[in-house]
């Protein structure tokens, strides 16, 4: 009867934390995350924490990497070069249209119109330089 009662409280608590915001910290601002890209940020940890457990035979820990190279033989933090490697493929896999994910892969930033607002403008110019340097080319 005990155990039902913690599976029971501990499946509510995941249902509530599932539809709460996330938060991202980048530099020193804080983005509140939409709630369909706050899934999909649930969901890409949930895969980084699978494929860490299976490289390494353990859980994360705290002072472990969240996002780290899957070819070294202990948790190491992603290098830039890894992380836009990395998004550049997921949009791939995704079906972003070929301009944006070259924008992407090289400003290391993910924009759309629904978060533009967001940016600083340098990243929007960079941002647009991409697409626009993407396009010149096709």
């Amino acid at each position: 009867m005990k155990d039902e009662y913690r599976r029971r409280r501990a499946a509510k608590h995941t249902e509530k934390a599932a539809r709460q915001p996330v938060y991202l910290t980048v530099g020193t601002r804080e983005i509140k995350l939409s709630p369909e890209d706050s899934e999909l940020f649930r969901k890409v940890m949930r895969t980084e924490e699978l494929v860490f457990r299976e490289k390494f035979g353990r859980e994360m820990g705290p002072d472990d990497p969240i996002f780290f190279e899957h070819d070294a033989d202990t948790p190491q933090p992603m290098s830039a070069e890894s992380y836009t490697q990395r998004l550049a493929e997921a949009c791939e896999a995704a079906g972003i249209a070929p301009r944006l994910a070259y924008a992407v892969k090289k400003t290391g930033l993910i924009m759309g119109e629904e978060n533009r607002d967001r940016f600083s403008e340098e990243q929007r110019r960079a941002w647009d330089d991409a697409v626009a340097e993407y396009d010149k080319f096709q």
